[in-house]
């Protein structure tokens, strides 16, 4: 499988931030970590190998983009580190693939959240979503800060909102695939997961929330079977619509 490793300096960031590609060609898909955590992690724990087969066909190309470290998870910095990935490597992104935005974006737990809240904010830019095990409510994860920036970066709040013009554009996109097990700890990513289907229903965007059952964890051996599985869908719509087009 072809890698590239990439460390550039942000403006945004003030810093150097790391990023790494997996393939040479295929549908651009953006993958977020949760604040606090590493661009290798979807490597690390078995999620570039759950893809290998769309990757090596040239059919996907992965994005794996750092996050915020643990020190800096602040709204001031969440709002920061958005303007990166809209700025300068969604942009850096399209150059690489040599394919015109929009992409696909993936995360885990608070990294779904990233996903949807890219998604609503730039449909531009992305124009789909696998969000597995996400935790949508972000009161409580960036601390005391500028109400606006903590609005401005939690889905659950801002979306009964949006404004028409935005809600017509969105509902043009792909489906936002959000998937959640029913089993020990992912209770409260259920309770959140469910809220965000329902939220999205409500505004008549696509979405497709699926609960799995009562043993399925909020782990990384589920997340690759979960990753997998919603992928495949992901690129087969793609694939009809391009044919379509």
């Amino acid at each position: 499988m072809q890698t590239q490793y990439f460390k550039e300096y942000s403006r945004y960031m003030k810093r150097e931030m790391e990023f790494k590609v997996y393939g040479y060609a295929g549908r651009p898909c953006l993958v977020l970590p949760a604040q606090g955590h590493r661009f290798y992690e979807f490597e690390d724990c078995g999620m570039v190998d759950a893809a290998a087969r769309w990757i090596e066909a040239g059919q996907l190309q992965l994005f794996c983009a750092d996050a915020l470290n643990g020190a800096e998870i602040t709204p001031q910095a969440q709002e920061r580190w958005f303007c990166y990935l809209t700025e300068e490597l969604l942009p850096r992104l399209c150059a690489q693939n040599g394919a015109e935005a929009p992409v696909l974006a993936v995360g885990c737990g608070q990294g779904a959240c990233q996903a949807v809240n890219l998604h609503l904010r730039r449909p531009e830019m992305c124009s789909g979503v696998i969000g597995l095990s996400g935790r949508y409510e972000t009161a409580n994860v960036y601390g005391q800060g500028p109400e606006d920036l903590i609005y401005r970066n939690s889905p659950l709040a801002y979306l009964p909102h949006l404004p028409e013009k935005t809600l017509e554009g969105l509902r043009k996109q792909e489906q936002v695939m959000l998937c959640v097990g029913r089993g020990p700890g992912d209770e409260q990513a259920l309770e959140e997961t469910r809220r965000m289907g329902e939220a999205l229903e409500a505004k008549k965007l696509p979405v497709w929330v699926d609960e799995w059952g009562a043993d399925v964890t909020p782990d990384w051996a589920w997340w690759q079977r979960q990753w997998g599985y919603f992928l495949e869908k992901a690129l087969e719509t793609k694939d009809k619509d391009q044919k379509a087009d």
